[in-house]
């Protein structure tokens, strides 16, 4: 069984899966679930931001996008 983890814990280059979005916020789940972030879904972190580390880069499917650290908190995912 692996462990979860929030988003913003990844290591840049490294990969995950979606396990769950811990979000109270259903237009912010939402928001997500349209950039493609669906549980299952394989997820990489390509960078960091400058400043306090956001937002993050992450490919999601073939699709890059940015996250700010509230959503990359939410995000749990399972390292691959």
């Amino acid at each position: 069984m692996n462990v979860m983890t929030p988003l913003h814990q990844l290591r840049r280059g490294e990969t995950g899966r979606i396990a769950t979005i811990n979000e109270d916020d259903d237009a912010l789940i939402a928001d997500l679930a349209d950039a493609g972030f669906h549980v299952g879904e394989v997820i990489e972190l390509l960078e960091r931001g400058a400043i306090g580390g956001t937002p993050l880069a992450v490919r999601v499917g073939r699709a890059i996008v940015a996250v700010r650290r509230r959503e990359a908190t939410a995000i749990m995912v399972e390292r691959t």
